[in-house]
């Protein structure tokens, strides 16, 4: 009985699928399924965090109406920036496995430190406490356009 089940483990149709996968020539119907699921889940992410900004901030700041208001908004334009950061993680993780570190160390310095850094001390000039939250969002929108041009720039390298 055992030998059957090894053998039933070791099909050449189930090896073929687990290759398949392995090596990244899923279907074309199974990487749609992957990335609507990514975009599908970061939205719901940003949704949620607005739905519940008014909630969580009563429970912290509850005790002034001022304060309260003015943190249900940040979390609000925070929660932007929901939309945008699983992309860039995935940028960079994606390089990382491909073993290309110095693209993956870029995108998540620029990620973390140049853009943000830059976002924090620009945007409040331009938009006064909104820029404070949403320099967050800037700083993972323009992480995203670098991460855009990695990927297009190593397609033809990594063929994918």
């Amino acid at each position: 009985i055992p030998r059957a089940a090894a053998r039933a483990k070791s099909s050449p149709r189930s090896m073929a699928r687990a290759t398949a996968f392995r090596l990244g020539w899923a279907s074309k119907r199974a990487r749609a399924r992957s990335r609507t699921r990514g975009r599908s889940s970061s939205s719901a992410m940003a949704a949620l965090a607005i739905a519940v900004s008014a909630p969580l901030s009563k429970i912290f700041v509850g005790y002034d109406q001022e304060l309260c208001a003015l943190t249900v908004r940040g979390f609000r334009l925070y929660a932007i920036s929901y939309l945008l950061c699983g992309f860039n993680i995935f940028g960079s993780s994606f390089f990382t496995a491909l073993n290309n570190g110095l693209v993956s160390a870029l995108i998540s310095f620029l990620r973390t430190l140049i853009f943000q850094c830059a976002s924090v001390l620009i945007l409040p000039i331009l938009l006064g406490l909104d820029g404070v939250w949403l320099s967050i969002a800037a700083a993972e929108g323009a992480a995203f356009v670098v991460t855009l041009a990695c990927l297009a720039l190593n397609r033809r390298t990594y063929r994918y």
